[in-house]
């Protein structure tokens, strides 16, 4: 009889770390989301510190969340969701040409459709690069939702002494 609460200890200890584990790795604060969830204060003000100026030891820390805060604007933007707060992180954390792009072909959602809710589950890395012929760094954000997960790729550019999404993909 021991040795089957000893088992049935064991198993509970391993649920409750296991549940833990998984809710760390999904953890919404860490994603620059609030932990309840309130998705329209998910974004920085462009010009905090995310973006103040780089050095050599603090440019991956503040590229990465530059690219946090962009990414979770640029999923409200891609979910048809884009509030004004929202919208000015998009813009803010982005190149004036990129911008623009994302400004002039806002995402429609069909009426009667609803479009997946995903969040930034974590930044998984950034590395150096070139883009568009200049030194650059690409952040890979695990992207998290109904649909399972996904790797989303932001070029990250330093301009005027703060990094800027120009451009999503590879």
């Amino acid at each position: 009889m021991d040795s089957g609460r000893a088992r049935n200890f064991v198993l509970a200890v391993l649920v409750l770390v296991s549940g833990a584990a998984a809710l760390a790795v999904l953890d919404r604060g860490e994603a620059g989301l609030p932990a309840s969830g309130a998705r329209s204060r998910a974004v920085a003000e462009p010009g905090t510190e995310a973006q103040r100026r780089p050095s050599s030891t603090s440019a991956p820390a503040e590229a990465e969340a530059s690219a946090r805060y962009f990414a979770a604007a640029y999923l409200l933007y891609e979910e048809g969701r884009l509030d004004r707060a929202s919208r000015s992180a998009l813009l803010g954390y982005s190149t004036p040409e990129f911008g623009a792009q994302l400004a002039g072909a806002p995402v429609h959602v069909p009426a009667g459709q609803l479009a997946p809710r995903q969040f930034v589950a974590r930044v998984a890395g950034v590395e150096a690069s070139i883009f568009d012929g200049r030194p650059a760094l690409v952040a890979s954000v695990v992207i998290a939702g109904s649909s399972g997960t996904h790797l989303l790729r932001l070029n990250l550019l330093e301009r005027r002494g703060t990094w800027v999404v120009g451009g999503v993909g590879p």
